[in-house]
């Protein structure tokens, strides 16, 4: 029977579990200033001339929206990617998580703020992984040269 996780990469990301935030906090943070800029723009507008006559069903919708950025933001602050025994995951919206027996192929993706890692599974849609701490980049590095050497 198989390792669910090639042994050489196990041996090369050391002790596991290896954890660290999803996006830099710098980031995060910019994310939150405009979340508010957008909340006191909202307040504004409604609060002058051009807010009073505004469909209470268009003004539910608005709210409605800002609700769901407020909740990215929130995720994007507090997001965590985590590497363990049984796979990667992150906590985002809807969870994300890869086991290694699924993991086909994997892509390191070096961006500006932040570097991601994209599992392609055996089956389904690619799932794809940020992470902005060192440790949790090297991994991601690791991680990705593994499986391109496994095909």
């Amino acid at each position: 029977m198989t390792s669910p996780i090639p042994t050489t990469l196990l041996a090369e990301l050391g002790s596991l579990p290896i954890q660290g935030r999803a996006w830099p906090k710098a980031i995060a943070w910019l994310a939150c200033v405009v979340v508010i800029g957008i909340g006191i723009r909202l307040v504004l507008t409604a609060s002058g001339p051009h807010g009073q006559g505004v469909s209470p069903m268009i003004i539910a919708a608005i709210v409605m929206a800002y609700a769901g950025i407020i909740v990215m933001a929130w995720y994007m602050y507090h997001g965590q990617t985590s590497i363990t025994e049984e796979g990667i995951s992150q906590s985002w919206l809807f969870k994300r998580h890869i086991a290694w027996q699924d993991i086909r192929h994997a892509k390191f993706v070096p961006m500006l703020f932040s570097k991601r890692l994209i599992c392609f599974p055996v089956r389904g849609r690619p799932v794809t992984f940020q992470g902005s701490d060192q440790d949790v980049q090297v991994a991601f590095a690791r991680i990705a040269l593994a499986y391109r050497h496994k095909a």
